[in-house]
């Protein structure tokens, strides 16, 4: 078996085709599975592959070294004597594929989630080309009444934000703990020790901005916990059966945002793995059902967002876009607008949803 990647831009011009050409693919079958994935084989025609013979004996000309001759410019019968005809084939055969599967996307009128799996499962020169595609698809998703869950979250009585002075006392003192000895004595809160530790006047204005603060860390913990416990109650309530791909894909984005994380630290990835005595497989197993869990809710909030139309303005998308493109140089920008989108869109919705309690 030969594997096969279709490019990104085959995948990508799946809409821009207009005209469809049967002639590219034949004895196309489809066969749904469990998690949303669905397996299509079929074959690509003698003669459609013949029509790749020309592009593919150009890249594999570009591409091979030959003692004598300068790449591109190696001849035709020399080079398909020298790599084979099968060879040759398996070019036409990628060529072929990545020229059908747009087409193939298009006339079933699916929507794919993450990059298919292409297979190339018969190949011999002079017979047509058999192929299967293993992909995930965008599945089907029943909301539950989001609006009613959400309002009996949104409606519990606030609990109390009030700072009372014995707390600032005990975050005072738990600050002085981590400051520098004087005179082998902890520090002690005078007005020229709170100086050290940002802006303030004196211990008065200390105090009174801690508390400011405390009050604030209380109210954000606080909406956290009801956006938590909102998310949780939509994804329970849903009917969702999630593609595996999009499960390892979130799983693969924990893990490059943890070894981030370690990196931060001062320690290797391996160094780490090491000190807690686990490797990759055991964290990926321990975060599979978080993965899962954020996955779901990825693809609900957005179908919740399109029943409630909701999305961020275009300005809000390029704003925040540009920020995050000044920090990062070599970032593809049309992926930072998409993530950006995502983020804004995921925003407004938790704001609807936050809403249904007034």
């Amino acid at each position: 078996m030969l594997g096969v990647a279709v490019s990104r831009a085959a995948r990508y011009s799946v809409q821009m085709s207009s005209e469809h050409n049967p002639s590219l693919y034949q004895n196309l079958s489809l066969e749904e599975r469990e998690h949303s994935e669905i397996e299509i084989r079929g074959e690509i025609p003698v003669e459609t592959a013949l029509r790749f013979r020309a592009p593919a004996l150009k890249h594999l000309g570009q591409h091979a070294t030959v003692p004598g001759f300068r790449k591109g410019h190696v001849p035709q019968n020399l080079l398909v004597s020298r790599l084979g005809e099968q060879a040759l084939w398996e070019e036409m055969a990628k060529q072929a594929l990545n020229e059908a599967f747009p087409e193939i996307v298009r006339d079933k009128k699916l929507t794919l989630l993450g990059e298919p799996h292409i297979t190339i499962t018969k190949l011999a020169p002079g017979n047509p080309i058999a192929f299967k595609i293993e992909a995930a698809v965008a599945p089907t998703i029943t909301l539950p009444d989001y609006r009613a869950l959400a309002r009996e979250i949104a409606r519990e009585p606030l609990p109390s934000f009030e700072v009372s002075g014995e707390e600032v006392e005990r975050t005072a003192n738990e600050l002085l703990e981590h400051m520098p000895k004087e005179e082998g004595r902890l520090a002690e809160l005078t007005d020229e020790v709170v100086k050290k530790l940002g802006k303030f006047e004196n211990v008065a204005d200390f105090k009174t901005k801690l508390k400011g603060q405390m009050r604030a860390d209380k109210e954000r913990k606080e909406h956290e916990r009801r956006r938590l416990a909102i998310a949780d109650k939509v994804v329970g309530s849903a009917i969702i059966h999630i593609p595996r791909v999009i499960v390892e894909h979130e799983l693969n984005r924990l893990l490059a945002q943890f070894k981030h994380d370690v990196e931060r630290m001062g320690l290797t990835y391996k160094e780490y793995l090491q000190k807690i005595n686990k490797t990759e497989e055991d964290l990926r197993s321990e975060w599979r059902a978080d993965a899962e869990k954020r996955a779901k809710l990825e693809l609900i909030l957005a179908e919740i967002a399109t029943k409630e139309s909701i999305a961020p303005t275009e300005e809000d998308v390029k704003k925040e876009s540009g920020h995050l493109l000044s920090h990062m140089k070599n970032t593809d920008p049309a992926r930072v607008e998409t993530h950006v989108r995502n983020l804004l869109r995921n925003e407004k919705v938790f704001e609807f949803l936050e809403g249904q309690g007034i």
